[in-house]
């Protein structure tokens, strides 16, 4: 998709009123440029100057595209990650929002389209920039320290605690939008060869404590026959515990912005491995994917306590789990990462 093509959209998203009451403007002007390749898509960024009679405005947005590499696209089922994407854009999140919580944690969404397959360089979405407002991804490419931590878990709990507010309210509409969100790579028709790769490596993190602790290891060994699975069994949600999970929470799908060094704020972007599934699906890929092991052992509980109070004061009124059993649920489902 050209620089033209994209600036046409965007003219597009304006005159459908996405961008508020600069349906009908006097002037419209756009900067754009191509950002660098992401694995699974492209972006360009552009600058949206709104000329109107009354007021100007200024509007920052990053257009995501699907990549042109068709391997890639297949192997990283792209497909389906820009329809789970556009799905929680478009419906998902302002059907389960509440006291604007989804507007301070995620960026704004102005249009998209998916073609599901059928013409996938078509796609976009067309989503709020952060970055001019002083958003970033933490300094450490790999880990993130205890203040990150705290503020990412208390954010994440407040995220969580919109889903158990929606079911409450109308389960059944509910589940009807949650059973759109499409698996993603690790699919039970995608076993047996991704089953073929991940042979290699799947006893790759515990073969230095193997011999000492084989018994005590054994049924993750067992397990490990069927990693897909594992993961698919690890990933199916289980009432009432279940929420729509991001399902990629790392480091670097998570924005901050900082005052004097220490993170003041956060935000959650790219959606589109999202699914609906156990809590501890996001708490475990944060701690064991981007959270040093001295300071995840140190202050395992502090960090849970962290994301329940999040949980717990985002919606008043709303029953969410206990303390207990989030402790109790990352005991069975952390294992799901130890896969990836």
């Amino acid at each position: 998709m050209s620089l033209a093509e994209v600036e046409e959209h965007v003219r597009k998203a304006i005159s459908d009123g996405k961008f508020g009451k600069y349906s009908e403007v006097d002037e419209v002007i756009l900067e754009s440029s191509m950002g660098d390749d992401q694995l699974v898509s492209k972006v360009a960024f552009t600058s949206v100057k709104l000329k109107h009679k009354m007021e100007n405005r200024n509007e920052e947005v990053m257009i995501k595209m699907q990549q042109e590499n068709e391997t890639l696209r297949l192997i990283m089922d792209t497909d389906r990650q820009f329809h789970n994407e556009l799905l929680m854009y478009q419906e998902i999140l302002p059907y389960i929002n509440k006291n604007d919580i989804v507007q301070e944690i995620f960026p704004g969404f102005y249009q998209g389209r998916v073609t599901n397959g059928e013409e996938p360089l078509a796609d976009f979405l067309i989503i709020e920039n952060l970055s001019p407002f002083g958003y970033r991804l933490s300094p450490d490419k790999v880990n993130v320290d205890y203040d990150h931590v705290l503020l990412t878990f208390r954010q994440l709990g407040r995220f969580h605690a919109l889903s158990y507010s929606a079911k409450t309210k109308d389960y059944e509409g509910f589940v009807e939008r949650i059973r759109k969100l499409l698996s993603i790579i690790y699919r039970e028709d995608r076993k047996e060869g991704v089953n073929n790769v991940l042979k290699y490596f799947k006893l790759r993190g515990i073969t230095p404590v193997l011999k000492e602790h084989k018994e005590e290891l054994q049924p993750l060994i067992d397990a490990l026959e069927d990693p897909v699975g594992l993961m698919l069994k690890m990933s199916t949600p289980e009432e009432p515990l279940a929420v729509v999970c991001h399902g990629d929470f790392c480091r670097n799908n998570i924005f901050y912005k900082y005052d004097n060094g220490r993170p003041v704020e956060v935000k959650f972007f790219d959606l589109a491995r999202s699914k609906y599934c156990s809590p501890a699906i996001d708490l475990a890929l944060f701690l064991f994917l981007n959270v040093p092991s001295k300071l995840r052992i140190e202050h395992w509980d502090d960090f849970l306590e962290a994301y329940h109070d999040g949980l717990s004061n985002a919606i008043p009124g709303t029953v969410v789990p206990s303390l207990d059993d989030v402790k109790e649920e990352m005991k069975k489902k952390a294992v799901y990462v130890y896969v990836l």
